[in-house]
């Protein structure tokens, strides 16, 4: 590691150090981004551009409550964190691993 400059030791260094981290704290960001439901539709004022799970609340009125949609739309939004999740799963275990008391 001599003579390398301050970006060569981040990169060779701290950046391998901390990957587990950074893909737990992004998919915890990630998660909260999309599962956010108070402030999209709050700021929102156009009905095509609305998010998600904004959407999902569009299936429920003040007398009916379409379940097979409301369930169906509830389970296909859920798949783009499914597999953030799997992409990710190894570093949430190298996470619970490395933070264990070794003896």
């Amino acid at each position: 590691m001599d003579g390398c400059n301050h970006w060569q030791v981040f990169r060779n260094i701290y950046l391998p150090l901390s990957k587990q981290y950074i893909a737990i704290v992004g998919v915890f960001s990630f998660m909260t981004s999309w599962n956010d439901f108070i402030k999209p539709i709050t700021y929102i004022t156009n009905i095509n551009k609305i998010t998600v799970t904004g959407g999902l609340s569009f299936f429920r009125t003040a007398w009916h409550v379409e379940w097979t949609y409301l369930m169906a739309g509830t389970l296909l939004s859920m798949i783009p964190t499914l597999i953030l999740y799997a992409l990710t799963q190894k570093y949430f275990v190298r996470s619970v691993v490395s933070s264990g008391i070794k003896g």
